[in-house]
């Protein structure tokens, strides 16, 4: 890639901003979008994703934000349509962990056991005892402390609200929410 996934800037500028600026640019064109398994749409084009699901309308969900967001702010990662199904977890066969070892395969982050404080991550969390039952969900955190936690996710609610929304949460909320946490570290 030789352009900036943002107008205005070149490559050389958008690389340059620190990783939290190239993260809120990348969810921002999200504003308003709501959730949905159906027809989940993406804001723009970015890595190796489909052009199909480009301006498909204002519904996304967990996968295919946190897959469009992470291919914008690593825009010179060697991004392939397999790397883009194991973030979406959907290779065959099933491996809970496939989005941080996409991320960890592409050298932009690392698979860790626990938030570092300062820090982004990916996230990709099951609520039931063996994954995939009880649904998944894929997001952001930025880790205050080890402990004290912002979530970056596509949207309000399952329900539907207005995304992307970010909250603040702890690690003891998101252990008692979700059974199997997988993270990986984003360098910066």
């Amino acid at each position: 890639m030789t352009t900036s996934p943002f107008p205005g800037l070149t490559l050389a500028e958008f690389d340059a901003l620190p990783l939290s600026a190239r993260v809120a640019a990348a969810a921002a064109p999200y504003l308003g979008y709501r959730y949905s398994l159906d027809k989940p749409g993406a804001a723009y084009a970015s890595g190796a994703m489909p052009s199909g699901f480009v301006a498909r309308g204002t519904l996304t969900n967990c996968s295919t934000f946190t897959s469009s967001v992470l291919m914008a702010v690593y825009p010179r990662a060697p991004w392939t349509m397999d790397l883009y199904r194991q973030l979406q977890v959907s290779g065959t066969p099933f491996v809970a962990d496939s989005p941080i070892r996409a991320v960890d395969a592409v050298g932009v982050g690392q698979a860790v056991l626990a938030f570092t404080a300062g820090d982004w991550h990916l996230v990709q969390a099951w609520r039931g005892v063996t994954p995939p039952a009880g649904g998944g969900h894929a997001f952001f955190v930025y880790a205050l402390t080890a402990s004290e936690l912002i979530v970056l996710e596509a949207s309000g609610n399952a329900q539907g609200g207005p995304g992307p929304r970010m909250i603040r949460r702890d690690v003891e909320w998101m252990r008692s929410t979700y059974r199997h946490l997988h993270l990986a570290r984003l360098w910066p």
